[in-house]
């Protein structure tokens, strides 16, 4: 069973059905009816009903597919053909056509519009009312064409069984309410000054989170906020990939096997391929896995700054029944400063504005898309890691990818666990002005209007970790590594914890300390380790991941989870 199932898979799962809106008894299309029936939907989102237009295509088939072809929305037309032309291809390819009129209204945006769209997909799915072949459910922005029918079988534990449309499809759709239907984000200059660090319960209507069914929606809010000011925007996974073994070897005295591999992803007329190598037991099957984004991925030497360090992390893995991929993020997106977007998957993606830390993050998903399709990996068992600014993308895939049992960014910094306006005194700040002319490449378009007005960040590092919660996150960081903000980590870590804790969570977000300066190292991988093999295994560990390396630093935050306690 295929296991995709990002945020709009989710969100197209979760059916509240005790305050389903839906199509009236009486408004049902007879199957012989040769043109558009008017009819109406009690929108929940709006308060009020709204237009309905039903069409069925010519076909004798007893149920069809259906779309909700959504008009007026309060965004840009998404698009070049008029709806004349789209809902005629609907039709066309046998499909049910639902126009439902939104009439411009303001409120129809994401993220309120989403809980509307699980109304429409819970309402099609159960009606017995319609001719509808709930099988294929489409729910579509005006001007979005479908070609094809294509889906993915999804169950999600406790919840029924549903069809939803292809990935790809979907992802878009998405992508699109994301990118132009959420609430809108103010320009940097409008946005006030923040006092400490910001409130991650505050919701964008100025009420705090109040119970655990608010916190979804909340959670879309940040993680649309974190692609708007800090990331960019980022696709779907591409549908197919293709992979081809390059290399294979016996290791570590035939207990291990390292498997050398390539991914093409085929676009627009383009592709790109990237390069990944693996490191397993000997014996093939499915592993607990490690995916780690690295400069490196045909060599064995782990990514580091100490060169005459010769720890091979891959051993260590193998011999406590792991998986380990590293794979060469800068096939996806180059990393040198003078490069643009002409190569990597930039070309692939145009339309999207992400940077090269929400490439690489992306790269994650698709390559642990490639290891469950070549049946090594347990997808219920999935870490990845990064060191660096690969510790800054892993944050990232941790955050827009759910598969993702733990997240373990390693010495992040700047724009990973690292505070953005906090740093240990006496120590030189790596600040986002510091990464004007160096680094532009990893980061959105707008994240670097904030420099020298870091007072006015909606955010911080602990709204990032807090998109992790309910799954785990362990940062691993050396006390001398100034450069990377270990006082503004630790301070951000105290602040994702409130999070963790309310979401009964806390032992699921751990701090690891050691000696030393910026790398990669084996304590580093040692405590990675520990910890999956607590979290996975149950297994104990006298290593601590809640000792504080500032244990007497003034918090500098205020706020506190909300009193109602969720449910486990």
């Amino acid at each position: 069973m295929n296991r995709i199932m990002n945020s709009a898979f989710r969100l197209a799962a979760v059916f509240a059905w005790t305050m389903l809106a839906c199509l009236p008894a009486h408004s049902a299309v007879e199957k012989d009816s040769p043109a558009a029936q008017a009819t109406s939907w009690e929108s929940q989102l709006l308060g009020k009903s709204i237009s309905c237009a039903v069409r069925l295509p010519d076909s004798d088939a007893e149920k069809n597919p259906v779309v909700v072809y959504m008009k007026n929305l309060p965004a840009p037309r998404l698009g070049e053909l008029d709806d004349e032309t789209l809902i005629k291809g609907f039709l066309d390819q046998g499909m049910m056509v639902i126009e439902a009129d939104y009439q411009g209204d303001p409120r129809a945006a994401s993220p309120e519009l989403l809980p509307e769209i699980d109304r429409w997909y819970g309402y099609l799915f159960r009606t017995v009312e319609h001719p509808v072949d709930n099988n294929w459910i489409y729910i579509v922005p005006e001007g979005y064409a479908i070609d094809g029918l294509e889906h993915r079988f999804i169950i999600q534990k406790g919840m029924d069984h549903m069809y939803i449309p292809d990935p790809e499809v979907i992802g878009e759709i998405f992508s699109f309410f994301d990118r132009h239907l959420k609430t809108e984000f103010a320009d940097v200059d409008d946005l006030p000054l923040q006092k400490g660090l910001p409130d991650p319960f505050l919701m964008p209507d100025g009420k705090r989170v109040q119970t655990f069914l608010d916190w979804p929606k909340q959670r879309e809010y940040i993680k649309a906020m974190l692609a708007h000011y800090l990331y960019g925007h980022v696709p779907p996974w591409p549908k197919e990939i293709e992979i081809k073994q390059v290399g294979s070897e016996l290791i570590y005295d035939g207990r291990g096997v390292e498997e050398q591999y390539t991914l093409t992803i085929r676009r627009r007329g383009r592709s790109v391929t990237c390069r990944f190598l693996i490191v397993r037991p000997s014996l093939k099957k499915r592993y607990p896995t490690i995916i780690k984004n690295d400069r490196v991925s045909f060599d064995a030497s782990p990514e580091r700054s100490d060169s005459s360090q010769s720890f091979d992390p891959g051993a260590e893995a193998v011999k406590r029944g792991y998986l380990l991929c590293r794979f060469h993020r800068t096939d996806l997106a180059s990393d040198d400063r003078q490069a643009g977007r002409e190569a990597g998957v930039y070309p692939l993606y145009p339309q999207y504005d992400w940077g090269a830390l929400a490439v690489w993050g992306w790269g994650h998903g698709v390559v642990l898309n490639a290891l469950d399709q070549l049946g090594v990996a347990d997808m219920s068992k999935v870490v990845a890691t990064g060191h660096s600014r690969g510790g800054k993308a892993a944050l990232c895939a941790g955050i827009y990818d759910n598969r993702i049992s733990i997240t373990a960014p390693n010495s992040s910094g700047t724009g990973g666990t690292g505070s953005l306006r906090y740093f240990e005194e006496g120590q030189k700040p790596q600040t986002i002005r510091h990464h004007i002319g160096k680094n532009e490449r990893w980061f959105g378009p707008r994240y670097f209007q904030f420099a020298d007005k870091e007072d006015r960040l909606p955010f911080d590092a602990h709204f990032a970790k807090a998109l992790i919660a309910p799954r785990a996150l362990v940062n691993c960081h050396a006390r001398q590594d100034y450069w990377a903000n270990p006082y503004g980590t630790e301070l951000t870590h105290r602040a994702a914890k409130v999070v963790f804790e309310w979401l009964d969570a806390g032992d699921r977000i751990g701090l690891h300390w050691r000696n030393g300066k910026h790398a990669q190292n084996q304590e580093d991988w040692a405590a990675l380790l520990d910890f999956a093999d607590h979290l996975f295994f149950d297994k104990k560990t006298d290593r601590r991941f809640d000792n504080w390396n500032y244990p007497n630093a003034d918090l500098p935050f205020d706020w506190k989870a909300p009193d109602v306690v969720p449910a486990k």
